[in-house]
């Protein structure tokens, strides 16, 4: 009888670990674009939103902060009929500056999705194309 107890432990140990475990990558379709974002998973009737969905930010219209000095040096260039001149550029500074992103997803874009574990949730994280299509 010990065997057979044990046997049921294991069955679900074995599928409490599975339940915890990603499906695997899933393709799905936006049905409506953000801020009230909606998807399809393919094979599934259901469509998620909200709280069901974890969208990694490039996919979202955002905004980035920039702040470098690099060094760049002269150049030389030569046309044809012109003489050969050169731009020294003794250093290039961008400080405090913010560029606007706008990826937005729309209807229609498919997206790669992963089911977290215990498949409450869904990260969204990547817009995938068919080449050639």
């Amino acid at each position: 009888m010990a065997k057979k107890n044990a046997s049921q432990i294991l069955g679900m140990l074995k599928k409490t670990m599975q339940d915890q475990l990603p499906r695997g990558i899933e393709l799905a379709t936006v049905t409506n674009p953000p801020p009230a974002l909606q998807i399809r998973i393919d094979n599934m009737k259901l469509e998620l939103s909200g709280d069901d969905l974890i969208v990694c930010e490039h996919l979202l219209d955002h905004t980035r902060a920039y702040s470098t000095s690099p060094a760049v040096s002269g150049s030389t260039e030569t046309q044809a009929g012109t003489p050969s001149h050169t731009h020294q550029i003794e250093s290039l500074a961008i400080n405090g500056q913010a560029a606007a992103i706008k990826t937005n997803l729309q209807t229609g874009d498919r997206v790669a999705v992963l089911a977290l574990p215990g498949e409450q949730q869904y990260l969204v994280f990547d817009k995938v194309v068919v080449i050639g299509a």
